[in-house]
């Protein structure tokens, strides 16, 4: 009996061991050794990297980057560009050599691109820079190496367009120093000027991995996305041609006009619509530059006229989608008034269109002033005068009491009783 326990206790004994070992045994056996995970490196979209399109601003519309003009030249202009506006100077010098002083920066880093092309619009003024050079900095502006040979520009009235191809130069790709420098000399006195826009910085992406292999479908611009704010149908007191409108953006971003159309259901206005209105911002399109004497518009078409009689507008994006109307009834304008007060129409708010959206302009301190200086009855460029305007609710009357017959015929005898 004794034997037999101590063998049992044997058997149990070698059990335990095995199940020990084995517990070891089995990771080793059955496991499967895995590699540590790759580090992906930065993807990145497009070809674009930063361009900038100079709407009355000098930072880029696209992408990232800083802009320095050198303390040479002139301050800088917002003038007419292609087709929108351009940035301007001059002060560029008369010399045959570039003076060190006499350029445009433009701080771009290239992080996760190759192939770096840098391609602008410029238009130089009979009496601008004859020649233009462009360099290149690897070290935040340090140094710089000139790209090639000068350039010769056409001077005139035209708008011209520049390539510049930066791939043999290997260490510029992938660069977060990278800085590009156009220089312009040559000119025929300090007043000749040279203009630039649509400055585009682009490259290949190193690591394109995230770039999808599908187009998806345009997609439609939101209703109320931009809308019709403000309608001077009736002209200015200067004229009563000097028509003009104004768009409102009333998104967080800044929001591209190109392509965009204002038309009406009779086909005038049928103004093709370009420039960038900010966030929260407004758009001054007008039939004439000279309309205001203290304003300029955002956009000049002389082609538009609205009818006094009235008509439905109708504000359409790069597809084709309608986003606002004004006037959707298509009866006679809800508002505004033509002579001799010639008042605009203004839209109370980011509301639907209709007969109850638009209020007569009725202020009595002026924003702007037409040609010959008279006040003009609307608030072109800034916020409408009928959103100042708190409405009072008039104060609404009780409906009379009505005591039933038999409590009045009751009275009598309770006074009677005290």
């Amino acid at each position: 009996m004794e034997n037999s326990k101590r063998l049992w206790r044997a058997l149990l004994f070698l059990l335990l061991i095995a199940a020990l070992c084995g517990s070891f045994a089995f990771p080793v056996m059955n496991g499967t050794v895995r590699a540590a995970p790759r580090m992906q490196a930065t993807s990145c979209l497009g070809t674009t990297i930063a361009q900038w399109t100079f709407n009355n601003v000098s930072t880029p519309f696209v992408g990232t980057g800083t802009f320095n003009p050198g303390n040479g030249l002139s301050a800088l202009s917002y003038p007419a560009g292609n087709p929108d506006q351009a940035v301007s100077f001059t002060n560029w010098t008369n010399t045959a050599a570039l003076d060190p002083n006499d350029f445009v920066d433009f701080v771009v880093p290239t992080t996760g691109r190759n192939a770096i092309v840098l391609n602008f619009d410029y238009r130089a003024t009979g009496t601008g820079p004859q020649n233009l050079e462009v360099h290149y900095s690897m070290d935040n502006g340090v140094n710089f190496t000139p790209l090639g040979s000068p350039v010769a520009l056409l001077r005139d009235s035209n708008y011209h367009t520049l390539t510049f191809d930066f791939s043999s130069v290997p260490t510029l790709a992938d660069n977060t120093n990278a800085v590009f420098r156009i220089y312009g000399y040559a000119s025929g006195g300090n007043g000749g000027r040279l203009n630039f826009d649509n400055v585009t910085f682009s490259g290949n992406c190193i690591f394109p991995a995230d770039t999808p292999t599908s187009t998806p479908s345009p997609t439609a611009v939101s209703p109320l996305t931009v809308i019709i704010n403000e309608i001077a149908w009736s002209g200015t007191t200067a004229g009563s041609t000097d028509e003009w409108f104004e768009l409102y953006n009333s998104t967080a971003a800044p929001i591209n006009l190109a392509g965009w159309r204002l038309e009406a259901d009779d086909g005038n206005p049928n103004v093709a619509l370009s420039g960038t209105i900010n966030a929260g911002d407004y758009f001054v399109v007008a039939k004439s530059g000279g309309i205001f004497n203290d304003l300029v518009p955002d956009l000049v078409d002389s082609s538009f006229s609205f009818e006094n009689t009235g008509e439905t507008l109708i504000l359409l994006d790069p597809n084709r989608n309608q986003v606002d109307t004004a006037n959707v009834n298509n009866g006679a304008w809800p508002a505004g008034l033509g002579s001799p007060t010639f008042a605009s129409m203004e839209r109370q708010g980011v509301v639907p269109d209709s007969a109850t959206a638009w209020f007569t302009y009725n202020g009595t301190v002026p924003i702007a002033h037409d040609r010959n200086g008279n006040d003009v009855h609307g608030t072109p460029g800034q916020a409408n005068w009928i959103s100042t305007i708190t409405f009072t609710p008039p104060p609404r009357s009780l409906p009379p009491l009505l005591v039933p017959a038999r409590l009045v015929s009751a009275v009598p005898a309770l006074l009677q009783h005290r």
